[in-house]
């Protein structure tokens, strides 16, 4: 369904959007069970930790395609990150 492939895509961006935050990739390479489990982790090694862009991104590799953020809460959240305020709920 049209529901299912724009859920997709909101999972392909959060992948983008972990892969350009932490300079790795969230699920490692013929990693299929972690991908279809959503298992991924936050690296720790990394200096760089802002709690909310890491919220949304983990709002956006929500297995369940139905609990996934949609575009929009996407953009609000975005949104508010860009003008330093709280995440919507």
């Amino acid at each position: 369904s049209p529901y299912t492939f724009i859920r997709t895509d909101i999972w392909a961006l959060g992948c983008c959007l972990y892969a350009v935050t932490f300079l790795q990739n969230c699920f490692d390479e013929n990693a299929n069970l972690a991908i279809i489990s959503g298992k991924y982790h936050i690296p720790t090694e990394y200096s760089y930790s802002h709690e909310p862009l890491i919220e949304v991104i983990r709002r956006m590799l929500v297995v369940d395609p139905h609990k996934r953020a949609d575009i929009d809460e996407v953009i609000s959240c975005l949104d508010a990150l860009d003008k330093g305020l709280p995440l919507p709920a």
